[in-house]
């Protein structure tokens, strides 16, 4: 079933209302005050604002009630996807640039009326993050060269299952706006991470070259420094 749409911006109108209430209650008690009105004139008003004012903060309750759901709802969907993205480390290059384009995001949504707290947001920030990096996206399917091995016959124990292979290293993003601080802060106690980090700014494709030719080992220990 389709997701219940959630109205961001209710509590806030509903609040409008609720004010605009009060102060038609407080000009009637003025009327009263100043005998513009009778007592029963201004009890019977009264009642019919309270009914009023009641009804919309119960309405202001359950509209706060179901955004609080749906963040919860959306958090957890999140977390999922970090635990299953491990490259997105709070904090590092990766996460940053997932994290401003999320915003950015959520920000077209809400203009555009709709929910920002959609993890497909959050996919297709990744998702971009994946392309400018020149990364392939993962996918489950089986491609056209992973056949058997003839070799491996059916009962042949001597066969050994092939060594796992590491799994390959996503590229820390080129961030031309990053301050030097922060670039700096990937350094190493030889200072390569840090050059490493530089080249990334001022000569992207000298950059990609390098990462590509580090080892797993290495692509790890810059990522876990600069990622």
């Amino acid at each position: 079933p389709a997701a219940k749409q959630v109205d961001f911006d209710a509590p806030r109108r509903i609040q409008s209302e609720i004010e605009a209430i009060e102060q038609k209650q407080a000009q009637l008690l003025e009327q009263f005050d100043d005998g513009e009105i009778t007592r029963e004139e201004f009890l019977e008003k009264d009642k019919e604002f309270r009914t009023e004012l009641a009804t919309q903060l119960k309405a202001q309750g359950k509209a706060e009630a179901a955004i609080e759901d749906a963040s919860a709802a959306y958090l957890g969907q999140v977390d999922q996807f970090l635990a299953e993205n491990q490259q997105y480390k709070p904090g590092g290059l990766l996460f940053n640039l997932l994290n401003d384009k999320v915003k950015s995001a959520q920000a077209e949504a809400r203009k555009n009326g709709a929910s920002p707290l959609s993890i497909d947001l959050v996919r297709k920030a990744h998702a971009e993050i994946q392309a400018e990096l020149g990364l392939p996206a993962k996918s489950t399917k089986p491609s056209g060269n992973d056949k058997k091995d003839p070799k491996a016959a059916k009962g042949d124990k001597s066969e050994k299952k092939p060594a796992k292979q590491p799994a390959k290293r996503d590229m820390p993003p080129n961030l031309n706006g990053l301050p030097s601080d922060d670039i700096n802060d990937a350094s190493d106690d030889n200072g390569h991470f840090a050059y490493l980090s530089r080249l990334a700014v001022s000569e992207p494709l000298e950059y990609e070259k390098r990462f590509k030719a580090m080892s797993p080992e290495q692509q790890d220990e810059f990522l876990r420094y600069g990622g």
